[in-house]
């Protein structure tokens, strides 16, 4: 695991030492080449953790208590919620222009966590450990909370990019940049169970390849788990640029970035629900993903070349499950050359 985060850090600093090297070989023969260094936090207000699925075994209790007559079976349903309000989101922008063209790479950083409530919606009784002797069954009101799952993720975010400007779109009004783009998204999610309605050992993850076993090798029992998650999409950057004052110092730019391409999901195993034999169901594989990044900021461009910025960022993708972002962005950008 250590050598492919490794790997995957290493893939943007080398790109971005392949572009600067290029591009100081070229300024000296081309005053049209400028380098623009951004660095910016995104203060991301994460409602949905699109990553990592639910809580798991939800409906074991009652596919398990259906096996046993004469139970009656609750059930439950997830609440899920960020443990913080805000997450701050790093990264960095490098983009290389030439004319009106424009090569760009970027990369972002958030870890955040995820608290998954498992309560009961209908009174019964519940099965714990997931048998079919069904031992540990409880019996809850609705309001009861079965478990208490925490999600601690770590995400990773490349971009990379070509695209061009078009000005005076519409004159003294709207210019418009837009390319195509490749992004690749990265996040691995440890998941433990915090709090239970029974002792321990309580509810586990089953890993293995029948959950009603009372084997407890052959249901592959854990009490923590990690699941690993890849994205690889086509994107196309295209930004919106609203001059506020006639000099164009002042600018509102509107980016908007639509995303479309897969999701490999690893879950290590982790069953998420379990047929009437045991055998479980997962929610892992490859998905269609698609999402869009939305942010409308307002820039100041001084002559030095810094220009400072502030804003608000929205994030949607939906691949197996739905993740949902929002929250203000600031950033600055320095430009070297080419003015």
């Amino acid at each position: 695991m250590t050598t492919r985060i490794t790997a995957l850090r290493a893939v943007p600093v080398l790109f971005l030492a392949a572009m600067i090297t290029l591009g100081s070989a070229t300024a000296a023969s081309a005053e049209n080449w400028s380098i623009i260094f951004t660095p910016q936090i995104w203060g991301s207000h994460i409602a949905e953790n699109g990553f990592v699925s639910g809580a798991p075994n939800t409906t074991f209790f009652t596919s398990a208590l259906a096996t046993v007559p004469g139970r009656t079976a609750g059930q439950a349903e997830t609440d899920s919620s960020p443990v913080d309000f805000m997450n701050p989101q790093y990264g960095a922008q490098l983009a290389f222009q030439y004319g009106r063209w424009t090569l760009a790479t970027a990369a972002q950083y958030v870890h955040f966590k995820t608290d998954n409530d498992v309560q009961a919606t209908k009174a019964g009784e519940f099965c714990f450990n997931l048998v079919n002797t069904c031992g540990g069954v409880v019996n809850l009101p609705v309001g009861a909370r079965l478990f208490k799952e925490q999600l601690t993720t770590d995400r990773v975010d490349y971009d990379l990019s070509l695209s061009y400007f078009f000005p005076d779109v519409i004159k003294d009004v709207l210019d418009v940049s837009t390319g195509l783009g490749f992004k690749f998204i990265y996040a691995t999610a440890d998941r433990k169970i915090l709090d239970s309605a029974v002792p321990q050992p309580g509810p586990s993850y089953c890993t293995g390849t029948n959950c009603l076993s009372t084997d407890p090798t052959v249901r592959g029992d854990r009490s923590k788990v990690t699941t690993k998650d890849y994205i690889y999409a086509a994107t196309i950057p295209t930004s919106f640029i609203f001059p506020l004052t006639r000099d164009k110092r002042l600018i509102m730019p509107v980016n908007v970035m639509p995303i479309l391409g897969v999701e490999d999901r690893n879950d290590k195993g982790v069953a998420f629900d379990v047929n009437s034999d045991g055998t479980p169901k997962r929610i892992d594989g490859t998905a269609f993903a698609k999402g869009v990044t939305a942010d409308l900021n307002v820039r100041y461009i001084f002559d030095n070349g810094i220009s400072p910025y502030m804003g608000f960022r929205v994030q949607y993708i939906k691949g197996h499950e739905t993740f949902l972002a929002w929250g203000p962005l600031v950033g600055v950008s320095f430009r070297f050359g080419g003015m």
